[in-house]
């Protein structure tokens, strides 16, 4: 399977508790290489980018349960400055997973 083919998946690995946010991006746009653990709401780790992987998802790594997604509208009016300063210079924000179609590895 070429990169092409290839859903933008990535995975963030806690540094604390080891679990996995597994991320999907549904937008073009940038996205940070650490963030707060996602896998529960105890851990308070910080998880680490793998750096979107051009190969197919593992089979003990589960399907994204988040997505980074550009906000328009009503989200994106329901931002902090900081953060809507960060949307409009090609950011990204994250949400539970939709049904919106992912981009691509290779999509222009």
């Amino acid at each position: 399977m070429g990169d092409a083919q290839l859903p933008r998946e990535n995975v963030y690995v806690c540094q604390d508790c080891g679990g996995y946010t597994v991320t999907v991006d549904v937008d073009k746009g940038f996205t940070p290489f650490m963030i707060q653990c996602l896998v529960n709401d105890d851990c308070k780790g910080w998880a680490y980018s793998s750096f979107y992987p051009k190969a197919p998802r593992p089979f003990h790594i589960l399907a994204p349960e988040w997505e980074w997604y550009k906000p328009t509208g009503k989200d994106f009016i329901r931002l902090s400055s900081e953060m809507k300063e960060h949307i409009n210079n090609g950011g990204l924000d994250i949400r539970a997973r939709t049904d919106k179609k992912p981009i691509y590895h290779g999509q222009n």
